[in-house]
């Protein structure tokens, strides 16, 4: 979810499938490298550069992921850090934040809530595609 600069935009938000049998962990971390994908078209929209630094905060409820996004070198994490890179070019300083979640705090569960009915439409289909078809009479 994005929170625009000015009061007269209003939010955005973006979602997209990781993956099957993929970890909550490497979700958190694409919730990230797709927080700073929104952000950064966000700034490229706004065609200005700042004279005065920007402040990007991403706000993560996984500590796991913010530990892992600092520390790793993968190429999941590469790719935050050329977004990063990117964004400090347009003077735009990103900041990876914890925040409790399931407290309520507006954002992080809608965000919640996409992530979860994304969730459940790619076990849906997953389910549909596997299904064994078979005829309820064997006379017909």
């Amino acid at each position: 979810m994005l929170y625009p600069l000015s009061v007269n935009e209003s939010y955005s938000t973006e979602s997209k499938t990781v993956g099957v049998k993929v970890t909550a962990l490497k979700c958190e971390i694409e919730g990230i490298a797709l927080g700073l994908e929104v952000a950064l078209q966000y700034y490229l929209q706004l065609k200005c550069s700042f004279n005065i630094a920007q402040y990007l905060y991403i706000l993560c409820d996984c500590s796991e992921a913010i530990v892992s996004v600092s520390k790793s070198k993968a190429t999941l994490h590469r790719r935050i850090t050329s977004l990063c890179k990117q964004l400090c070019d347009l003077n735009v300083i990103c900041c990876l934040a914890w925040i409790p979640s399931h407290a309520g705090i507006i954002g992080n569960e809608m965000a919640d809530d996409l992530a979860r009915s994304l969730a459940y439409d790619v076990f849906r289909e997953l389910m549909l595609q596997r299904m064994f078809h078979f005829p309820l009479l064997s006379t017909c």
